[in-house]
């Protein structure tokens, strides 16, 4: 995740951040990793595309968060990530 503005990190934020990570694993799960949208990452975490722009800059900066979560990611994210 890059950090755009320097912001206290509030339970807003962090649920936020955790909502948006969630989508996209969901919808890695549901179809290729290349055809994931931020449009539907934002559909599916019920946020704004400038929300989304306010924490992630990319799809991939989204992946990286994700993979950094270190542990968790074996526990919750246990696929392969299919390319397309």
């Amino acid at each position: 995740m890059v950090e755009i503005k320097r912001r206290k990190t509030d339970r807003r934020t962090l649920y936020t951040i955790r909502v948006i990570k969630d989508a996209f694993i969901k919808l890695v799960k549901e179809e290729l990793y290349s055809k994931v949208t931020i449009t539907q990452i934002c559909r599916e975490a019920d946020i704004t595309r400038s929300t989304f722009y306010l924490h992630f800059t990319s799809i991939t900066d989204v992946l990286n968060a994700v993979l950094d979560d270190g542990p968790i990611f074996g526990s919750r994210f246990n696929y392969r990530v299919r390319h397309g």
